[in-house]
């Protein structure tokens, strides 16, 4: 075969796989946020039911109280607690334990990991919830609402003992 019918035959069969090829790509869609005004005005309800304004968003919170620990048999036991929150992911638990001393727990997204005086251990994802948003349900519909997103449907109504 003649050099210059070769090197036009490659540059063809190149160009026509390279076409073939770029159209059997597929292309990521971005997903549809759906926001039902319905579901949005529910949860500002109940935003405002808890003393909650969309006015005014917090991005840090810090709260103290009581930690209370329920042990078989109807017994509880209670310690000192803090609460450091810093966004929608980053918390920072204290629990004063009369046998740990203080014991911290961070949770930073995804990550989280315990620190005691017996030393530091890293906690499993399966073992983060409950130490998160979800604990704060104020901070939790703040972030519902004002998150483009997140997506908020109405799926129905509940009543209970009659309300």
């Amino acid at each position: 075969m003649h050099p210059a019918r070769f090197l036009l035959f490659f540059v063809l069969s190149s160009t026509l796989t390279f076409q073939t090829v770029a159209q059997q790509i597929p292309t990521a869609t971005t997903p549809i946020v759906q926001r039902d005004a319905q579901a949005l005005a529910l949860l500002q309800q109940a935003l405002t039911a808890m003393g909650g304004s969309t006015q005014s968003v917090p991005t840090s919170l810090v709260a103290s109280g009581t930690h209370v620990q329920f042990l078989a048999g109807s017994m509880t036991t209670s310690f000192p607690l803090r609460v450091e929150v810093l966004g929608y992911d980053q918390f920072r638990w204290e629990v004063d334990m009369p046998d740990q001393g203080t014991v911290i727990t961070v949770v930073s997204g995804t990550t989280s990991w315990q620190q005691s005086a017996q030393g530091m251990q890293w906690v499993t994802i399966s073992q983060i919830p409950g130490t998160t948003f979800e604990s704060f349900p104020t901070l939790s519909i703040y972030n519902w609402l004002n998150s483009s997103a997140v997506t908020v449907k109405m799926i129905g109504t509940e009543s209970l003992a009659g309300n």
